[in-house]
């Protein structure tokens, strides 16, 4: 039985944990990458670079030429457009079935499947154990058509077929499969690494919202052994030798004594840098001074807004501004590089609220700040919240749960054009606030100069931004610039 994986941009986790499961069961995998240059559907959008650097027709060809029993897609809100095209084309060519996984088609499935006829089914929330079972039926040709956690298309009718519970015990599952990536993604440079899934909060505009109610009855927030997480690493460090670790938790900190076990062992057997995801209200000078010593050389921070009112009401977030400054004071005096998130373009957010926020950052100087332009992902609750506020019509409701809702690298749910340009100015003013020094800043700031930044070629910003990475040493980004110069010259070359 062959399984062929297909995905764009970026490396995969949620991939590499189905191709493992499948190898171990003796199933035959292959990725089939499209590098996605200039339109990764991540972070970078440049249209007329994306249609240059194209790979459309050879990755196409290779799908075709894999031959595969099934053809499987990691589908988010980002990449539904692109998946779809992929699909629609291999339809025309090999009668073979086509599934789709991920938060897009766990949150409309019957869309997904409903309006096109490439989709055969789709798989809701974690996959492991669905896409073993229906590999085997496959296989051994038997039905598949009562598969938990599978809606599946037969005889023009949707099968929905129930939700099985979420894996409550992490560690019963193989490593993540790293080979099926190693050609198309380094993994010397940075090792990409989950130790829990889940997370304790439910932010409306994140899948975690939907994601919480669709398993109401489990243990949302389930987190890996010390001992499991350490042994991937230690035999992922000889087999890769990689410079850096990533872990991609939605909260690594919220474990105080899982933490410090881990950060011992972490010491003693790994001893790279790495960084973390983290929430302002667990960083405490205890912990920072522990990951420090550990070789932790940056956390990331979701702050999003600093209008306290609107994080209550609007996002669900209840941390305070002052429990903010305090992270990051803390992060300061422990000498840790943090990086934070902010979104332009939420409901009721004005630009005083964004003038606010510079402030504070000019005043505190994340070492990087991620700005992210308010992008609505299909039932979220801040799509209601939207909604009854006048915010969102009707037709951009469609609009979010077919896929078209513009994405948060392409100015997001902001249509008013003078607000985009509100919102442009305070984008690259807090990109600069890493780089500049203060008083520089403050006369940005004090002679309005910062309200023309949305003049600011786009070529500018890209350059400031890799000044602040390179400077700061941040692994990540750096392996990703590494990741585009490669796929460059792989172009070039052929």
């Amino acid at each position: 039985m062959k399984v062929v994986f297909v995905c764009i941009g970026a490396e995969n986790l949620g991939i590499e944990y189905l191709s493992a499961v499948l190898k171990q069961a003796g199933h035959d995998v292959e990725l089939i990458f499209d590098p996605g240059l200039f339109d990764d559907k991540y972070y970078f959008k440049i249209p007329l670079l994306g249609k240059i650097f194209s790979q459309r027709e050879k990755v196409l060809k290779r799908m075709l030429d894999s031959k595969p029993d099934l053809l499987a897609f990691s589908v988010f809100t980002d990449n539904y457009s692109w998946a779809l095209d992929y699909a629609k084309e291999v339809k025309k060519h090999l009668k073979i079935p086509v599934i789709f996984g991920g938060f897009h088609p766990t949150a409309v499935p019957e869309r997904v499947l409903g309006d096109n006829d490439c989709v055969d089914m789709v798989c809701l929330s974690e996959g492991e154990g669905a896409l073993l079972e229906l590999a085997e039926k496959i296989q051994k040709k038997k039905d598949y058509s009562k598969i938990k956690n599978l809606w599946i298309k037969k005889d023009g009718k949707i099968i929905k077929n129930p939700i099985r519970p979420l894996i409550a015990d992490l560690d019963t599952l193989p490593f993540p499969d790293k080979e099926i990536f190693a050609d198309d993604i380094r993994i010397k440079n940075t090792y990409l690494i989950m130790a829990s899934r889940g997370c304790p909060y439910g932010c409306t505009y994140c899948f975690n919202n939907f994601m919480r109610k669709l398993h109401p009855n489990d243990k949302y927030l389930r987190r890996r052994s010390v001992e499991n997480v350490i042994e991937e690493l230690v035999k992922a460090k000889k087999r890769f030798n990689f410079k850096a670790v990533s872990f991609i938790d939605d909260v690594f900190l919220i474990d105080k004594s899982w933490l410090e076990k881990f950060l011992r062992e972490y010491k003693k057997k790994i001893d790279v840098p790495f960084r973390a995801i983290t929430h302002p209200n667990f960083c405490t000078s205890e912990i920072v001074s522990l990951l420090k010593d550990a070789g932790c050389y940056c956390l990331s921070m979701g702050i999003q807004s600093m209008n306290e009112d609107t994080k209550r009401n609007i996002l669900k977030r209840y941390e305070t501004n002052e429990s903010i400054f305090k992270a990051m004071d803390v992060c300061n005096a422990g000498g840790i590089n943090y990086a934070v998130d902010h979104i332009f373009g939420i409901p009721t957010e004005t630009e005083k609220d964004y003038e606010y926020a510079l402030k504070q950052y000019i005043k505190y100087k994340p070492h990087r700040i991620a700005c992210f332009w308010l992008a609505y992902f299909p039932k979220t609750e801040i799509i209601d919240i939207a909604y009854k506020r006048g915010f969102l019509t009707g037709n951009d409701l469609e609009n979010i749960d077919s896929g078209k809702e513009k994405m948060y690298h392409d100015k997001g749910s902001v249509k008013d054009r003078q607000f985009q340009k509100v919102c442009k100015n305070y984008d690259v003013f807090f990109k600069l606030i890493p780089v500049f020094p203060r008083p520089l800043l403050w006369f940005f700031y004090k002679t309005k100069i910062y309200k023309l930044f949305h003049f600011t070629p786009f070529f500018i910003i890209l350059l400031i931004e890799l000044y602040s990475v390179i400077s700061d040493k941040d692994y990540e980004t750096l392996t990703y610039i590494d990741y585009y110069w490669s796929h460059f010259k792989k172009k070039f070359r052929k």
